[in-house]
């Protein structure tokens, strides 16, 4: 490791916040340990990003370490936590959320009151804070987190991801020792989480704050982070600073756990088996070019591409327009779309830019104003309800909304009896989408048990099996580690190639775009600003700015060579492209 890196820098911490020591846990009415024998000491100052696959243990612990566990949630506890000073599994709840911040990956989950400065201002009030100072508070952190627009508006009329900002912005507000994130970028647009990651970095060092971050994509955590953690089985297999843990167990946590170590990593390992060896291992797209540079790299020339035939029209939307109060204010302005058989089409923009919205009166949740949306060539208003959910699905952004039976076997199975008619082959798909998504040694669960990633998971393979022409998923990815999310976006690539499945995703990760997307839809302020091919996308970086969107590291670095004079470069969208298209000369 370079003795200069930022990582070895770092000044060693000393005032420990959380100290846990061999805690076990295991769920009520289970027998398997969720956390095994888990040591682990956080400091103030400090921030480090824990990293697991889905179901590892990450949310557990987060509830052991404010007292939910065992208090609330019950269960078997071992060991021992101190946060502070103080034990949460002793302690009250109450006492504990005074020095332990925890924001739950649903946002709307902890969300009490009609207006945004009223949520703001609770914690402070229920802790007795003075008037003046929770005022003083609910100003400075609305102003540090982008909500001051909101102040006096309903918390019900925000996007996911101002939910999501208002719940962390009430958290930090009551002042915490121990600020615990669960997922925080999940339902953010790329820039709201860069600003927010360098908000968290200044919040460390003014409030003297150690802040626990659990989240699967980790690219720009890794370059901010002074610890990264990696949980597997509910024990700590890595603890150290991110550069030393993905050098020394990167491709372990890709390959054998599938885990979504940064890109840029994950390039170095592939460039690894080609001879090519990154030392400093870079973490950003900077440091990447730098070291690929002394290689003297060159790339070829780009294939050439064909247009496609378009299919048949699935969706037609004409002149829609749409308001959630009569007279209100527009949140779809005069989209006007086509939608083909067999498209993979992916829908992005900035938190409530009408993603959702549009998404909703795709499958007639919400009726436009003006216009119509046209399914099939049918008007969706005058669609029975139950014929349009056999000829389009929709996956929720809150996989909790779709859920109607109490355990996974028998949520599926509600979908198969319902398709068995129309869609004889549901069973066997089921079956399938079951084991492909590591769901099978959870067909007695209780839904509520999973993890959210597991939860997500649930809802697609139950509008899968429905076998529908057109399927729409919002926020898909969410809660999924890398092999889950690479598995799901394979199944939907395979059936929109082998079946014409029409396939919608509205999601803020911008690799899933680059990757998988043929199509992509930037909405803005209600308007769709831009419909075309993935590559034109990112090869528009004033568009990308505007839209509050950015590009992954790999597409990030390609364009660091377009702009030092590389010959044939092009904009790359994935690791396979880049690696494929350089040649070096060792």
């Amino acid at each position: 490791m370079d003795e200069k890196s930022p990582q070895t820098e770092r000044v060693i911490q000393t005032n420990t916040i959380v100290e846990v020591k061999r805690l076990t846990y295991t769920y009520p009415k289970q027998e398997t340990r969720i956390l095994d024998d888990l040591s682990v000491n956080i400091s103030a100052n400090e921030l480090v990003t824990l990293v697991g696959k889905t179901g590892s243990g990450k949310t557990t612990l987060a509830l052991c370490l404010n007292g939910l566990i065992p208090h609330v949630v019950g269960g078997k506890v071992e060991g021992s936590v101190s946060i502070g000073g103080l034990s949460p599994l002793t302690e009250r709840v109450g006492l504990m959320a005074t020095v332990v911040g925890l924001a739950f990956q649903d946002p709307e989950a902890q969300l009490f009151n009609l207006y945004v400065e009223d949520e703001l201002a609770f914690g402070c009030e229920n802790l007795c804070v003075p008037r003046e100072e929770i005022s003083r508070r609910v100003k400075q952190f609305s102003e540090l987190l982008g909500l001051s627009s909101f102040g006096k508006g309903l918390c019900s009329n925000l996007s996911t991801g101002q939910k999501h900002k208002v719940a962390i912005a009430s958290i930090i507000a009551m002042k915490p020792k121990l600020l615990v994130l669960d997922e925080p970028l999940a339902d953010l647009d790329p820039l709201s989480a860069l600003d927010f990651l360098a908000c968290i970095e200044k919040l460390k060092l003014k409030e003297d704050l150690a802040v626990l971050v659990m989240e699967h994509k980790i690219d720009d955590l890794a370059a901010r982070a002074d610890r990264i953690i990696v949980l597997d089985g509910g024990r700590i297999i890595a603890n150290g600073h991110p550069r030393e843990v993905l050098e020394e167990h990167g491709q372990y946590m890709f390959s054998h756990l599938g885990i979504r170590i940064p890109q840029i990593v994950e390039l170095a390992i592939k460039l690894k088996g080609r001879g090519v060896s990154l030392k400093p291992l870079p973490l950003t797209p900077k440091e990447a070019f730098d070291v690929i540079s002394r290689f003297h790299p060159h790339f070829i020339s780009p294939p050439l591409e064909y247009p496609q035939e378009k299919g048949e029209t699935e969706l037609e939307i004409q002149e829609l327009s749409f308001a959630y109060i009569h007279g209100g204010k527009e949140i779809l302005k005069d989209v006007d779309l086509e939608i083909h058989s067999g498209e993979f089409v992916a829908l992005v923009g900035a938190n409530a830019a009408g993603k959702t919205t549009l998404a909703k009166n795709m499958v007639g949740l919400l009726k436009p104003d003006k216009g119509r949306v046209l399914l099939q060539g049918d008007d969706i208003c005058k669609i029975p309800s139950a014929s349009i959910v056999k000829r389009v699905g929709y996956v929720f952004q809150r996989p909790e909304c779709q859920f109607v039976r109490e355990t996974v076997q028998d949520d599926v199975s509600f979908s198969v009896d319902i398709s068995k008619e129309s869609h004889p082959e549901s069973e066997k798909l089921a079956a399938d989408l079951i084991e492909r998504f590591g769901l099978k040694d959870h067909l007695n669960a209780p839904v509520d048990t999973l993890s959210r990633g597991q939860k997500r998971r649930l809802g697609i393979i139950s509008m899968l099996t429905l076998g529908q022409r057109v399927i729409i998923l919002d926020e898909p990815t969410t809660g999924q580690d890398w092999r889950a999310t690479t598995t799901l976006m394979k199944l939907l690539k395979t059936l929109s190639k082998e079946t014409c499945l029409t396939v919608i995703m509205v999601t803020h990760d911008m690799r899933v775009v680059a990757e998988w997307a043929e199509r992509v839809l930037v909405m803005r302020q209600g308007e769709i600003r831009f419909d075309g091919r993935t590559k034109d996308l990112f090869a528009d970086p004033s568009l990308l700015r505007e839209s509050s969107l950015a590009v992954p590291p790999i597409v990030e670095l390609s364009d660091l060579f377009c702009q030092n004079g590389a010959s044939h470069c092009f904009p790359h969208l994935s690791i396979e492209e880049f690696v494929n298209s350089v040649e070096f000369d060792i």
